[in-house]
């Protein structure tokens, strides 16, 4: 494989370092030289056979006080059943959609849950949802979900400052055993269960999406939202999406099914 200032030549493509710009390699200096502009990379889970196991904790996760989860979604289907963005096993700490087509969030029980008021059904379009807590009641205090740069409606939203158990594994876009899977195309998720960001604040918000309603370059390895790398960073092209780019491990994700290109992306 040949390299070139920061390039790899791979399958007759010039690729970043960060794997999602590519480019043909005679066009390489002058994509270089006017600067790529971000395009995020959207997958296709269909609801039948697409989600992604570990088979681990992740590596380094600790209990805490904080998180931050942030991706974009697209419902294609599966109205009016439940269906699993993520869960910890037992159910403990999940994210999903209730059979009356709203967003659950629990942290370690129902004493720290979410349920918007909110629904959201196929065909409704690019949603960008920005899930934040910093429960510590010396420190920030808060619990709150924002899907395009609003807050939602919530039909319940409590929380307990009690340490949360973040050492698990965590299967993406169904139940580990496979059970309750999302029909969505899905860009650019990032989950810290080390940091907060209130997304009551502005500046915030402006670092996963841009006042225009699009995605933001959250960096090769996540960095640019806090300077850290969060635990789980899925934003690479199609044919490895499904690998870790985060510091919860890589690989970490084992591919079930076969995800393949999203409708169109968050960024057009």
């Amino acid at each position: 494989m040949t390299h070139f200032k920061g390039y790899k030549y791979q399958k007759g493509l010039w690729v970043t370092r960060d794997k999602r710009y590519m480019m043909p390699r005679r066009g390489m200096m002058a994509a270089s030289a006017s600067g790529a502009s971000y395009s995020a990379v959207s997958v296709l889970f269909d609801g039948t056979n697409d989600y992604l196991t570990s088979g681990a904790d992740l590596s380094g996760a600790a209990d805490g006080k904080r998180m931050i989860v942030s991706f974009w979604m697209n419902v294609k289907g599966g109205d009016d059943t439940e269906r699993v963005f993520f869960q910890q096993a037992g159910n403990v700490t999940e994210l999903k959609f209730t059979t009356a087509n709203k967003l659950q969030f629990d942290v370690n029980g129902a004493s720290t849950r979410i349920v918007s008021t909110d629904t959201f059904v196929a065909a409704g379009g690019w949603v960008h949802v920005y899930f934040s807590m910093d429960v510590n009641a010396g420190g920030g205090n808060y619990f709150r979900l924002y899907t395009n740069d609003t807050e939602v409606s919530y039909d319940t939203q409590t929380k307990d400052d009690s340490n949360k158990d973040f050492t698990f594994s965590l299967p993406f876009g169904a139940t580990a055993a496979g059970g309750s899977k999302i029909h969505c195309d899905i860009a650019d998720v990032y989950i810290n269960f080390a940091e907060d960001l209130d997304p009551a604040t502005t500046s915030n918000r402006r670092k996963f999406i841009t006042a225009g309603g699009k995605p933001v370059d959250l960096g090769a390895t996540g960095t640019g939202p806090t300077g850290s790398t969060p635990d789980v960073l899925l934003t690479n092209p199609v044919a490895t999406w499904h690998e870790n780019e985060g510091d919860g491990g890589d690989p970490y994700f084992t591919e079930n099914g076969a995800l393949t290109a999203g409708t169109d992306s968050p960024s057009d």
